[in-house]
């Protein structure tokens, strides 16, 4: 619904495709039985987490992304705020590390480094 739109109007509107969009992420959390609230979280330090989140702690927990100051982003699972498990840290200079995660520390996986940039001359 639209106020003021007329019945010939068919053209789709930018915020009706977001709003649409952002419907069907709702609708595919629910799918994924999610029980816990998912929420954005800014840090003091600048840091962003978007994901699951303990209820009363708001610490992250679950499915999520969390993005450094630095640029750099972690997205995995998290158990109380720190990755654990399946988790991907991707550098903002190139490169990234994937693997498994233990108590906020890398336990196994692999580095893959950017490729090496050519020299401007």
């Amino acid at each position: 619904w639209r106020p003021f739109s007329s019945k010939n109007d068919k053209k789709e509107s930018n915020t009706d495709t977001k709003v649409k969009n952002r419907m069907f992420n709702v609708l595919e959390s629910d799918r994924e039985a999610r029980t816990r609230p998912i929420l954005r979280v800014e840090y003091a330090n600048m840091c962003v987490y978007e994901g699951e989140v303990l209820e009363k702690t708001t610490k992250a927990e679950g499915s999520g992304i969390m993005r450094f100051a630095s640029g750099d982003w972690y997205e995995g699972r998290f158990a109380q705020g720190k990755p654990d498990g399946k988790g991907k840290l991707s550098f903002s200079r190139g490169g990234y590390f994937e693997g498994e995660w233990l108590n906020g520390k890398p336990v196994n996986g692999s580095l893959v480094k950017p490729p090496p940039q050519s020299p401007v001359g």
